[in-house]
């Protein structure tokens, strides 16, 4: 029987595929029965994850180390369990967080 899916993890960080490398393994070494989580388009770096856990405050030191004003994106983590979305924004050098319930995703998207 499949596990229950607890949380969705979905990111798109334009300037960041130097750090695809260190977030792969990180991604591996959670889940190391898993394809990798983390794909390139170009100089983005790309996340999809969906299952039970995610390293989250691994990854996101991870791209802190190495962030420059030049990267752009996001990574959106909804956690099912708790009934959240939690983005996280990329922008002019700086990583911004924000929360929102999943009931109120459009208002809260713009949309």
């Amino acid at each position: 029987m499949s596990q229950p899916v607890l949380v969705k993890v979905y990111a798109a960080i334009e300037g960041a595929a130097p750090t695809a490398p260190d977030i792969e393994k990180i991604c591996r070494s959670a889940h190391p029965a898993e394809n990798a989580a983390t794909s390139m388009d170009g100089d983005a770096l790309l996340i999809s994850f969906e299952g039970i856990w995610f390293p989250v405050d691994e990854v996101l030191e991870a791209l802190e180390r190495s962030q420059t004003p030049a990267w752009k994106g996001k990574m959106d983590v909804l956690d099912l369990e708790d009934w959240r979305l939690i983005r996280y924004v990329f922008k002019d050098g700086s990583l911004v967080r924000r929360e929102a319930p999943l009931n109120n995703v459009l208002d809260y998207s713009g949309h």
